[in-house]
């Protein structure tokens, strides 16, 4: 795996990823286990995976938090852009529900672990995956 931007992954995620990880050799490449797994999770399709253990959970820690803070992204990014077109509409009348709905509280993705000590350390690389290269702090 070579391009992160061919499996449709924000461009602002890639910077991030490899300013991140101290997996990089070069721009956009990841470690063997998770170039072979991350275009599957990508494409949406459903992984098991069984050779999980102690020495790559931190790996795939990383993989999960990255594909979720992405997701999140992409629906701030489809939320904007429909808000966009919605205040520049004259007619309001002829605007599609899709464009208006953007559900109650929008939540987009729902992990769940065996333990807390793992929830915690996906959180707190969702955090410095999401907050790299910002002023704010959670």
């Amino acid at each position: 795996l070579t391009d992160l931007h061919s499996l449709g992954i924000d461009p602002v995620l890639v910077n991030k990823w490899s300013s991140i990880t101290k997996q990089i050799k070069s721009k956009g490449v990841m470690k063997p286990l998770s170039s072979t797994i991350f275009p599957y999770i990508a494409a949406g399709s459903d992984l098991l995976l069984t050779d999980s253990n102690f020495e790559n959970q931190a790996e795939l820690i990383k993989l999960l938090a990255f594909h979720c803070v992405n997701h999140t992204l992409k629906t701030r990014k489809t939320v904007l852009k429909n808000n966009s077109k919605i205040s520049g509409a004259v007619d309001t009348d002829g605007i599609s529900d899709d464009l208006r709905d953007q559900g109650f509280t929008r939540p987009k993705v729902l992990v769940l672990f065996p333990f807390r000590n793992v929830a915690h350390k996906f959180i707190h690389q969702v955090l410095k995956i999401a907050l790299t290269g910002s002023k704010k702090q959670v």
